[in-house]
């Protein structure tokens, strides 16, 4: 989903359009109701004619009749066609609007489960040791996993204090005490960008 979602605005704004014919018309309707409309269309790529279908809105699909011509965006990744009709950016965000939820969820899985620890990694070759506290530890429960989170503070040298959480193991988590003094490995450009030493998945070598 998310390749579908950054990779179909890149293929209908990055690339230029070729003419296409429409040559016919399918309405589909969900179990809710709702009712998408789609068009198939032909064009030539590499010398091949190629088909294929896009969604569209209501009022572009009622004006739209066989043999149409529209400009069709395309491209062509390692044998596999891939193909979008013209629209506007207005007109794309309103057909595609349900997705970008889903879309910031992926995100936020991303940076969670491969930036974070990348980050952590980084702060811990590169990053500046300092002494500071645990002062919180909190939990929250999704559908399937549970979130363990250690809360805590330190001050830079001739810095504001900085309170910031980071996620942790469940056995770092058991074994974290509020109050506890701990090493804080952070970045001096922007330091809410830290991890406590002790409790990431890093250490250094």
């Amino acid at each position: 989903m998310l390749v579908f979602c950054i990779g179909e605005p890149i293929l209908l704004f990055g690339t230029r359009g070729i003419p296409g014919r429409v040559v016919d018309f399918k309405t589909v309707t969900s179990s809710k109701g709702a009712v998408s409309y789609h068009v198939t269309y032909l064009y030539s790529e590499d010398g091949q004619t190629v088909t294929d279908t896009s969604q569209v809105g209501h009022d572009e699909y009622a004006h739209l009749t066989r043999g149409d011509v529209l400009p069709v965006h395309a491209v062509n990744f390692f044998g596999h066609h891939f193909s979008e009709l013209d629209r506007t950016p207005g007109d794309f965000a309103r057909q595609r609007f349900f997705l970008w939820p889903f879309t910031l969820i992926w995100l936020g899985m991303i940076s969670l489960f491969y930036l974070a620890p990348l980050r952590s990694k980084h702060l811990v070759r590169d990053g500046e040791p300092i002494l500071g506290k645990v002062t919180g530890k909190d939990l929250s429960h999704n559908k399937n996993t549970t979130n363990y989170r250690l809360a805590y503070t330190f001050t830079p040298m001739g810095g504001q204090a900085v309170a910031t959480r980071m996620l942790v193991r469940r056995q770092f988590y058991d074994q974290a005490n509020v109050g506890d003094e701990v090493v804080i490995v952070f970045d001096p450009n922007k330091p809410k960008r830290s991890v406590i030493y002790q409790y990431c998945d890093y250490q250094a070598g």
